[in-house]
């Protein structure tokens, strides 16, 4: 639609300035209705409902906690300092950053909401029996203050090719790569470990892929498969990878002491140089969570060369040979030495 103007040209009219589109566009969003959408938004990002906002509050005010607590630690580090501004931006509501990052609390916590409700319906398809597995490995632990060296890629394809050789297509498996301080050991070290729920394999066969015979290491080596009977609750805690201090699966759960301010510093540190999502292990799915339709792998025999017996060795095997007589051989020598 267009007018003329008292200069002889059209002017275009936009629909967005009639009075008559503007009373529509407020009557069918009052003043306040976008407030209202982001505090039902906020509150769903953390997996509750408006109604029991307050039981959950107390999960959030943690994560603030950790996040305050981080940005604190990191403050001296001259790369982080561009980045803290806009980390101490992020709420549940929105993030201060464009794309979010591992070290940021807050993206975490919601990430790892997410993760769950997709997580609990991808395992509940595999209508199977589910297992807890916590693989701890001597040879992925570092000492204090080396904990940037630890290759979570040699985690992940020790893992892969483990649940790889149980030849199941349809076994799914989700979890996290941790890492906690061994306050147990007299030289204080970073212990790191695979802790995942499994569905599709008896626990006979997944101690045949894990339990494997390993070398002498300087630090020990833990495999625990336990059959998981709350399926919400066990995926919550294995998603959850707050840094806390080791404590051996077998024994009673207590309050483990809290790492010193060093050591929390030493693995934010850590997590400033990983990409987001990077902890996060899957099998048997993408990384939506969506099940991988896997063809049958053909298990093949190994057929061993046959070696021929070695016939002219036979003269100088063990007791075939002949053996010297033991003793004094003459007057001359080591034992017939003259006197």
């Amino acid at each position: 639609m267009s007018i003329k103007n008292n200069w002889g040209s059209r002017t275009k009219i936009s629909r967005r300035n009639k009075p008559e589109k503007r009373e529509k566009r407020t009557a069918k969003r009052p003043w306040g209705a976008g407030k209202a959408k982001r505090k039902i938004a906020k509150a769903r990002s953390f997996g509750h409902s408006p109604e029991h906002d307050n039981s959950d509050s107390k999960n959030y005010r943690q994560l603030v906690d950790q996040q305050a607590d981080m940005l604190q630690r990191l403050k001296s580090n001259a790369w982080f300092r561009r980045l803290g501004k806009a980390l101490a931006c992020c709420t549940a509501e929105r993030c201060g950053r464009m794309s979010c990052v591992e070290v940021c609390v807050i993206a975490d916590g919601r990430s790892r909401q997410r993760l769950v409700s997709a997580a609990q319906r991808l395992l509940l398809k595999a209508d199977c029996p589910f297992y807890e597995v916590r693989l701890v490995r001597g040879i992925w632990a570092r000492p204090v203050g080396e904990l940037v060296n630890v290759s979570i890629a040699a985690a992940k394809q020790l893992n892969r090719r483990a649940l790889d050789s149980l030849f199941i297509p349809a076994l799914v498996a989700v979890g996290r790569f941790k890492v906690s301080l061994n306050l147990t050991h007299h030289d204080p070290y970073w212990l790191c470990e695979i802790h995942q729920i499994v569905a599709g394999a008896s626990k006979e066969v997944l101690e045949r892929a894990f339990v494997g015979t390993w070398g002498r290491e300087k630090y020990d080596s833990v495999v625990r498969i336990a059959e998981a009977t709350d399926l919400r609750r066990t995926i919550e805690k294995v998603l959850n990878a707050d840094l806390r201090t080791w404590k051996h699966p077998d024994l009673d759960d207590g309050i483990s002491a809290s790492p010193t301010k060093a050591r929390r510093e030493e693995f934010y540190r850590w997590l400033f140089s990983l990409p987001f999502g990077e902890r996060i292990i899957r099998y048997g799915c993408d990384r939506y969570l969506n099940r991988l339709k896997k063809k049958p792998r053909t298990m093949r025999a190994k057929i061993y060369k046959p070696r021929p017996y070695p016939a002219w060795l036979t003269p100088h095997m063990f007791g075939n040979r002949p053996q010297p007589l033991r003793g004094n051989f003459g007057r001359s020598g080591r034992y017939g030495r003259d006197r």
